[in-house]
């Protein structure tokens, strides 16, 4: 499935040059951040001031050009965008802050993507899915109360045991683990599998589900890393602060992770106070540099919200795309960026990692 790395490289390395991206002939060096060009952003949300988010990325399995972006706004509801960043659907479902997405959940008989949104109106979790004509629809019984002041929220599969969990946290740093749960795949319901907390406010988190390890963003202090599965008795480890010795500036927001090959990959983080973004091997969590982002000449701000997907997306996001929330408060109206994930990976020296398949060469 997979065509050779060099094949790769080089269809790579003419893609980068045709975007005009100059790939660097040193080493890294940490006080250096890169600078990306977004490509592409959606369409504006409909709400003034600070409303674009977080951001899910669906991946359409038969046809990978009209796989989704699914954004929350959080003055009004969900909105779905196609790749070219053109509305497709808007659910006008109340403060929707985080969103996020998990695959073949068994829903009246059928696998389904299961997507959650943190709903700041009613203190709820809203549960969506995408049918099988690639639109997304509101879950029947899909409100569920969140059992805190909801802000962020993120998902988590156990792979092995076939379960799937929504985090849910709040300004507190009170954090609750909930298992999504079925009843003969007609009746849907949540169990509250645990509860942590924090010092201080929460509200960037994502899950690596073949890890089983959970991310959470305490905004002031920096990132934590948690075993995901309920069970566990393990206690945090912080893997990146904002003090003199870390690597991030207040406040530290979203998460995101892209998977490589051999559970290989990377961990995203937006360093808001420096508009900028951290990226940390999945491995290691060793600390490997930052990038910034500007889309015709003005620069990417305040970002909250990020997403990536290592998935080939077409001829525009071969490797895959990052999706960022842009927070520039020059803008009347916010939006979404996208940049190819090869703009990115191609940046270092040598690349980073990134899926070569079989598409790219077609």
């Amino acid at each position: 499935m997979k065509k050779t790395y060099y094949s790769a490289l080089l269809l790579s390395l003419i893609f980068l040059s045709f975007l005009g991206i100059a790939l660097p002939i040193k080493d890294y060096k940490p006080e250096f951040i890169r600078q990306l060009v977004a490509t592409a952003k959606t369409q504006d949300v409909s709400t003034q001031g600070d409303s674009a988010d977080d951001s899910a990325i669906y991946i359409n399995e038969v046809d990978a050009k009209k796989s989704l972006i699914i954004g929350t706004n959080k003055q009004a509801g969900l909105i779905v965008y196609d790749l070219d960043g053109e509305k497709l659907q808007e659910f006008p479902d109340g403060e929707l802050n985080n969103v996020d997405i998990r695959y073949d959940f068994s829903w009246l008989g059928k696998n389904v993507a299961l997507i959650a949104a943190s709903n700041r109106t009613y203190n709820t979790i809203e549960f969506y899915y995408v049918d099988h004509s690639q639109k997304v629809q509101k879950l029947e019984a899909g409100t569920q109360e969140a059992g805190l002041e909801v802000y962020g929220l993120c998902m988590y599969k156990d792979k092995i045991k076939n379960e799937y969990y929504v985090f849910v946290n709040s300004k507190n740093g009170e954090v609750i683990q909930w298992q999504i749960q079925t009843n003969d795949d007609s009746k849907f319901y949540l169990t509250k599998a645990r509860e942590l907390k924090l010092a201080t406010q929460t509200e960037g988190c994502v899950a690596d589900d073949e890890y089983n390890k959970l991310y959470i963003s305490e905004e002031t202090v920096g990132i934590w890393q948690y075993e995901a599965t309920p069970e566990s008795i393990l206690g945090p480890v912080l893997i990146d602060s904002v003090s003199l010795n870390g690597n991030l500036v207040a406040d530290v927001e979203g998460l995101a992770i892209y998977n490589a090959n051999n559970k290989d990959g990377y961990l995203l983080a937006s360093s808001q106070g420096e508009s900028a973004f951290n990226v940390y091997s999945r491995k290691t969590l060793k600390f490997i540099g930052k990038f910034q982002v500007n889309y015709k000449g003005k620069k990417i701000q305040n970002t909250d919200g990020i997403a990536v997907s290592s998935n080939y997306l077409g001829h525009k996001y071969p490797f895959g795309i990052i999706v960022v929330q842009d927070g520039n408060k020059t803008n009347e109206y916010q939006n979404f960026k996208m940049v190819p994930w090869g703009a990115l990976a191609f940046s270092f020296f040598p690349p980073l990692h990134f899926i070569a398949h079989d598409s790219v060469l077609d």
